[in-house]
């Protein structure tokens, strides 16, 4: 299922690059064609193409700019979050000042930090706690963060062009 994730945003970038100035250049030929659009135009059936592209275009465009938005609010708000959280920063590695909190996480787009609060430290022995920052070092390694936002924009692209077709039955 992973898989095919990348090879739909592939080829929803390979129609962008490649079809849509087809789509523009086609649009342009059949204007050009019919001088007036409802008298002298030979076949209406060009019209109706031309508007089912558009509607597809408008509709694939929308659930884009939605996902995109999203996608933003959300790494806005958790960047706020995170701001106000008390944090000692210690180069790679940002400790957040709460006995409380027990957790570890990786945060930031292309330069991730890793996130452990004092509460987990002093809970986990030395090889748990070793265990804990070299898992968050491979979220980091592999930009983590940034991959998830990806999926998450493809995620809510794809959900939401599918909420689109069942609102419209």
């Amino acid at each position: 299922m992973i898989l095919f994730i990348p090879i739909i945003g592939a080829w929803v970038l390979v129609w962008l690059i490649y079809a849509f100035p087809y789509l523009l250049a086609f649009t342009a030929t059949v204007a050009e064609w019919c001088q007036s659009l409802f008298l002298q135009c030979l076949e209406y059936v060009f019209i109706i193409k031309i508007s089912f592209l558009w509607v597809g275009f408008i509709v694939v465009a929308a659930a884009f700019l939605y996902a995109v938005s999203k996608a933003v609010f959300v790494l806005i708000k958790t960047h706020r979050q995170i701001k106000n959280l008390p944090v000692v920063d210690y180069g790679d590695i940002m400790v957040i000042k709460d006995d409380k909190l027990k957790t570890a996480f990786t945060h930031g787009l292309f330069n991730p930090k890793i996130y452990i609060s004092t509460g987990l430290i002093n809970t986990l022995d030395t090889s748990e706690l070793q265990a804990v920052y070299l898992h968050e070092m491979h979220h980091k390694k592999y930009k983590d963060p940034l991959r998830l936002l990806i999926l998450s924009i493809i995620r809510d692209f794809l959900s939401s062009r599918h909420s689109m077709f069942i609102l419209s039955k």
